[in-house]
């Protein structure tokens, strides 16, 4: 979802160059994301440095290359111009989108991509796995797709603010919430854990705030992990969170008159690695599998993700709870059912058990 807002300007004095025309000197590079362009608005792209800041510091952008055809934009990015301080060691690429109209409201979007070689040549899509160029797979989903950006329905009014010393990303609060990242369901006689090896990150979901108005939820960015933890085998019926920082970064952009607008962000960054349970309610699915005695996995990244559209506890610090993705992988997150002599059945929520995002035993 796209979010739309009138922004208050900073004056022209606290401003710095714009910087030059990125799509200037040769091939445009893969694209990185797509959408539809708004009536009248010019549309530009900045690819953000991974963030692991502190209060007060600036983030460094890059301008990416933005093409035009009819009504759709294109953005692209070439990883050979792009720093390892903004395509991190995995291959993910926090970038955002501007669409500055004629008549002064930005809309804006934030989102994550990851680079893999394909057939070898580079592409960025999806992130929705825990690999990255140095894998040797290709753990990307489709082209990111921003079409959401020509909804201009959201628009609030203007606030004041501050001026501003430089015209650039500045992170302004940083804070830890909990999120919801697995759930095991193990019927009598079972047990189950949560396997993480090594964590690959997850996607966390964006908030937009203007203050003195509605927080709008937005797209999903990636948020690091690096930790690993197994947890005993159990019984009993559990919901297991972490602990995600997020950044609350005020979002300052340089429009084309010079002046220099803002919007703020609330953007994860870092999984904690800390793991806690809560008893969780038995559901009942339907879709089973009956499988032997030993261990069983749940563990294929091309299976549909652990999502929650409520996953993240942040209502304490933005007001809304917002959504999060964890994607499985061998090594990365897995479910495993210790299965009992004689044999069991396993169940899937929402596909075959192998694929599903959510398994219960029975």
């Amino acid at each position: 979802m796209m979010i739309v807002a009138l922004v208050a300007p900073v004056p022209a004095s606290a401003s710095v160059g714009a910087p030059p025309g990125p799509c200037a000197g040769g091939p445009p590079g893969p694209p990185l994301a797509q959408g539809l362009v708004p009536d009248g608005a010019q549309v530009r792209a900045f690819a953000r440095a991974d963030a692991h800041t502190e209060v007060g510091d600036e983030l460094a952008e890059v301008e990416l290359c933005v093409t035009v055809d009819g009504d759709d934009f294109t953005v692209h990015a070439d990883p050979s111009a792009l720093s390892s301080a903004h395509v991190q060691a995995d291959g993910v690429l926090d970038f955002r989108v501007v669409a500055e109209s004629g008549s002064g409201e930005l809309l804006v979007d934030h989102a994550s991509a990851r680079l893999s070689p394909v057939d070898g040549a580079a592409r960025w899509g999806r992130v929705t796995g825990s690999g990255g160029p140095r894998s040797g797979a290709a753990p990307v989903g489709g082209l990111v797709q921003l079409g959401a950006l020509a909804d201009a329905g959201r628009a609030v009014a203007p606030v004041a603010r501050a001026t501003s010393t430089a015209c650039v990303p500045t992170v302004i609060n940083s804070n830890w919430v909990k999120a919801r990242i697995a759930s095991i369901f193990p019927a009598p006689g079972l047990r189950a854990r949560l396997r993480v090896v090594h964590s690959g990150g997850g996607s966390y979901q964006v908030a937009m705030k203007v203050p003195n108005h509605p927080v709008q939820r937005v797209e999903m960015m990636h948020a690091d992990g690096g930790w690993g933890a197994i947890t005993r085998l159990s019984g009993a019926q559990v919901h297991w969170s972490t602990s995600v920082r997020y950044l609350t970064i005020d979002n300052r952009y340089r429009a084309t008159d010079g002046t220099c607008q803002y919007y703020l962000t609330f953007e994860p960054d870092q999984e904690s690695g800390e793991l806690t349970k809560e008893p969780a309610a038995r559901p009942d699915y339907d879709r089973c599998i009956r499988v032997a005695a030993g261990r069983w996995l749940r563990a294929d990244a091309g299976g549909k993700p652990y999502s929650l559209t409520y996953g993240v506890s942040a209502a304490g610090v933005v007001g809304v709870s917002l959504g999060v993705t964890k994607n499985y992988g061998e090594s990365s997150h897995a479910l495993v059912y210790e299965i009992p002599p004689g044999g069991r059945r396993v169940c899937g929520k929402d596909a075959a058990p192998a694929a599903a995002s959510v398994v219960m035993g029975k």
